[in-house]
């Protein structure tokens, strides 16, 4: 088995191990009798011993307290032989609780999972979902498909609270996992990746944000970003944009207004929406100028605003639309996630029910769908001046979500309700689920060859399950995938918002993107239309 002793250092846990000292050679051939002449011979030689031929050595190493689980039986609840410290210790933890399988089990290969799932937490309620979403992946995999791990080797998931991200990814590192899924929140991301690299142990995150690994050396290779950076959605939403613009103008307005919508939790102290705005604010253009260069631009007559959103009671969620309302944009372009569509959007577009037809109606420019914002489908898409005022960028992607979807409802039925269908999941649900399915295949293939793994194992095999010249496969084609696996063969692993066409320099996944629009049914219908040289080709209306 290939093991490591490294042992990660939190600021919260300490663990001390014994470590041998280097051999001093003094220039009388006999430089002991017993151990005690060594300790008398000075701090070069502290922790030696006396060897046989009579000089100092290095003391060896401790035997292993264990080289597996069972013999860790009787020792406490959940213990397993950690095989990074090779010592019993429980793999749960206040943090940690067991979310998929039984760690104990011997030759178990133990996967982390970081979530806003504590009560400290301040999405708890939203992101419990990314929790689900993990163990759908799990089930699917292992269970439904009656698969092990090569070498008869079971799996186990361990779902840890990353309100203090330091002593959970500690936890989750000693206890010797090979990759952890997450964290869901990304300021929390730096100090897991801080706290996981002495461990080599990678993390894995849907979120959009930038590769922590620029600014934490010593994570380089080991933070895996599966999904688009935030800066990529720049130029495909300009171009948008652009298209809007000419329309507008066309109608003989000379300088196009256009609101930006953040999202800002009320509890988080950091809000990864409020970037989106300061990015928009640098590199959105319309009217010729950047936005913040159109808000400052006295003859354009304040043609750049940005607004704010989070649940509210509903005279304020009025309070917010009358003001972006008076604010007359062309444009409104949201950068927020369930607090827009579900209150605000339909607020808006109430405020615009009391004023004359001659005044415009905002286009809806959505920066990207995650899943799906409902609020849309709430407007009256049937008509189709409505429905075309709706259009947006998002990554090019066949139809898994809806798929997975189906798969959640039925999976995570209330237990009150049993006949009636679960929650509808969101974009951490999904994201959780297609990186839990891309770390289970890289471990399967790592495998295959050798059922002992380490997380730099994992992470090699990274380009056997991500090949873009390889077959696609799907969330329904995981035992395709292990047969391929199985025979030596590569995959090309499509997620649910993803393709995982990485970019294995920046440890990032590459979006393709097209436009979508809102059909009559109410669906979000992808045009054949593909970003390329920063435009999208000639504008095409919604169906």
């Amino acid at each position: 088995m290939k093991t490591s002793r490294s042992v990660v250092v939190s600021a919260l846990l300490t663990l001390t191990t014994a470590m041998a000292c280097s051999v001093v050679v003094g220039e009388d051939p006999v430089q002991c009798s017993t151990d005690a002449d060594c300790a008398r011979r000075g701090p070069d030689f502290e922790g030696s011993v006396c060897g046989a031929n009579g000089t100092c050595q290095p003391a060896p190493a401790p035997p292993p307290e264990c080289t597996k689980s069972s013999e860790c039986a009787g020792r406490g609840p959940d213990q397993i032989c950690s095989p990074r410290l090779q010592k019993c210790m429980a793999a749960t933890s206040e943090d940690c609780t067991v979310a998929y399988g039984n760690p104990s089990e011997d030759g178990a290969v133990i996967f982390g999972l970081l979530s806003e799932i504590g009560h400290g937490d301040t999405l708890y309620f939203r992101q419990s979902q990314h929790l689900l979403g993990a163990q759908l992946a799990f089930r699917e995999f292992f269970d439904r498909n009656a698969v092990r791990l090569p070498g008869n080797r079971p799996a186990a998931l361990l779902s840890c609270s990353e309100y203090r991200p330091r002593r959970a990814a500690a936890h989750l590192a000693n206890v010797g996992v090979r990759a952890v899924i997450g964290p869901a929140e990304e300021s929390r991301q730096r100090a897991v990746l801080e706290t996981l690299a002495e461990a080599g142990v990678p993390s894995f995150t849907s979120w959009m944000n930038g590769n922590p690994s620029g600014v934490v050396a010593e994570s380089a290779g080991l933070a895996w970003i599966t999904s688009f950076l935030r800066p990529e959605v720049v130029d495909p939403l300009n171009a948008v944009v652009a298209e809007q613009e000419a329309r507008i103008k066309a109608t003989g307005v000379t300088n196009v207004r256009v609101a930006v919508v953040i999202n800002t939790p009320t509890t988080a102290s950091y809000n990864p929406w409020r970037e989106y705005g300061d990015l928009m604010d640098q590199r959105l253009r319309f009217n010729g100028k950047t936005a913040i260069e159109n808000e400052k631009d006295p003859g354009c007559g304040n043609c750049y605003k940005r607004f704010e959103t989070s649940q509210a009671l509903p005279d304020v969620v009025a309070a917010r639309a009358k003001a972006i309302a008076d604010f007359g944009p062309h444009i409104v372009i949201p950068f927020a996630d369930i607090d827009w569509g579900a209150q605000l959007l339909l607020a808006i577009e109430n405020e615009y029910q009391g004023k004359p037809p001659a005044v415009a109606r905002p286009v809806y420019v959505q920066a990207f769908t995650q899943n799906e914002d409902q609020g849309y489908k709430a407007l009256s898409y049937g008509d189709p001046a409505v429905r075309q005022r709706i259009t947006g960028v998002r990554p090019v992607r066949d139809n898994s979500f809806e798929l997975f979807q189906n798969k959640f409802r039925e999976s995570f039925r209330p237990k009150s309700f049993p006949d009636r269908l679960g929650p509808v999941p969101n974009r951490g649900a999904g994201g959780a689920f297609e990186t839990s399915l891309l770390v289970l295949f890289a471990a399967y293939a790592a495998m295959v060859d050798d059922p002992s793994i380490e997380p730099k194992d994992l992470i090699a095999a990274l380009q056997v399950v991500a090949d873009p010249t390889a077959p696609k496969i799907t969330l329904n084609d995981i035992p395709v995938g292990i047969q391929r696996l199985n025979a030596k063969e590569r995959i090309k692993l499509n997620g649910l918002f993803t393709f995982f066409d990485f970019d294995f320099a920046s440890s990032t996944a590459k979006p393709t993107w097209a436009t979508w629009c809102l059909s009559e049914a109410g669906q979000y219908v992808s045009s054949a239309r593909i970003f390329s040289n920063g435009t999208f080709g000639p504008a095409e209306p919604c169906p």
